[in-house]
């Protein structure tokens, strides 16, 4: 297992705080990383450990085993002209860190989906009686810029008090004098 480092990706469908789950069963904290195929710096760090564990196997990892897709294959508009990295942890929270490198709770969290991120990660061969897999364990994600958001998810709330940033409070008068 090698810690790789990612900068500047797309995120999608963020647990960082709370478990995902799938038909009722809790799978952990997990999310989606968008590399863009023109990225190709962030994509060889991947490819080649892949390509690593490929070649120490007496029988390759079968595409759908492997935690890093073609999004041109995915059924996602978003995911379209990027490669799809899903990352997770089952038990342990991944750190989470705003623009600052200050840890995050969920209240003040700035991840969103479609924000940009740096995550770090790394790859593992798994090769036992559960089958032959490439998975990926989730250790941290940094805030790394603002984003169009993916799948309707909510802005955060620096976006939110952008949105009045052209706006001066009125000072007295508020139409509340009256309720003393």
């Amino acid at each position: 297992m090698t810690r790789t480092t990612l900068k500047n990706v797309r995120i999608a469908y963020p647990h960082l705080f709370t478990k995902n789950s799938f038909q009722g069963n809790e799978t952990g904290y997990d999310a989606w990383f968008l590399i863009s195929k023109s990225d190709t710096e962030n994509l060889k760090k991947i490819q080649t450990q892949i390509d690593e564990f490929q070649k120490s196997l007496k029988s390759k990892v079968l595409a759908d085993k492997i935690c890093f897709k073609d999004g041109d294959l995915q059924d996602k508009d978003y995911s379209k002209g990027h490669w799809v990295l899903k990352s997770g942890s089952k038990k342990e929270k991944p750190v989470v860190l705003d623009a600052q490198k200050r840890e995050c709770t969920e209240e003040n969290n700035p991840i969103y989906s479609g924000c940009f991120v740096n995550v770090s990660f790394d790859l593992w061969l798994q090769d036992n009686q559960y089958g032959k897999r490439i998975n990926s364990n989730l250790f941290a994600v940094m805030f790394a810029g603002h984003g169009e958001s993916i799948g309707g998810g909510r802005p955060s709330k620096n976006e939110v008090y952008s949105d009045f940033d052209d706006i001066i409070p009125a000072q007295g008068n508020d139409d509340f004098d009256d309720f003393n």
